[in-house]
């Protein structure tokens, strides 16, 4: 189910419980728990999301399973969801908070698309430069695309870099293009 501005808003709830780094560590670990536990345990999990299950057998099961385990932030937390029929949006939370998470660590997301597979050291060489740039540390994704031909494109959210061959040689035929246009039309 998608409904990010939803998600999005529980998610910035759930980071307001506490205003400590630390602490919000704490409950990103448990939260993390909470959604491997799910994805192990696709029965949990279709209980805990189904609309076939009542909300008192939902909290039933998140405290059986979950009491002992979780802060009483995440477990509250989870409660909440089935209170206000919103654990269908469970894994949405997940990816918005993991999403403030890092942007509280510090983390940004960039794909590296080259025209070839990059060695380890290479890997690691382009994202450090990418990280001094940017000031943040990158997590770094390496896809391969031969219609490149050479360079590299970097995308960054809604931003692309894109120094390959390809890009050059596009820009130089629409230049030439746009200046035998205008040759034409001074001609005439």
């Amino acid at each position: 189910m998608r409904d990010m501005k939803l998600a999005k808003r529980y998610a910035q709830a759930l980071m307001s419980l506490s205003d400590k780094a630390e602490e919000r560590e704490a409950v990103a670990q448990d939260f993390e728990l909470v959604i491997d536990t799910f994805h192990k345990n696709e029965e949990l999990s279709a209980v805990y999301t189904g609309v076939q299950f009542s909300n008192v057998d939902k909290k039933a099961v998140v405290r059986k399973i979950f009491d002992d385990t979780i802060s009483t932030e995440m477990l509250h937390f989870l409660l909440l969801l089935v209170d206000k029929s919103r654990t269908a949006y469970i894994f949405d939370i997940y990816a918005a908070f993991q999403q403030l998470m890092d942007e509280m660590r510090g983390i940004v997301d960039m794909t590296l698309e080259t025209a070839f597979a990059l060695d380890d050291a290479s890997f690691e060489r382009v994202r450090e430069h990418l990280s001094q740039a940017s000031g943040k540390n990158v997590r770094l994704s390496v896809t391969v695309n031969p219609e490149l031909i050479c360079g590299v494109k970097v995308r960054y959210g809604d931003y692309i870099i894109d120094s390959s061959v390809k890009a050059r040689l596009e820009a130089l035929r629409a230049t030439m293009v746009q200046g035998h246009k205008q040759t034409e039309v001074r001609d005439n």
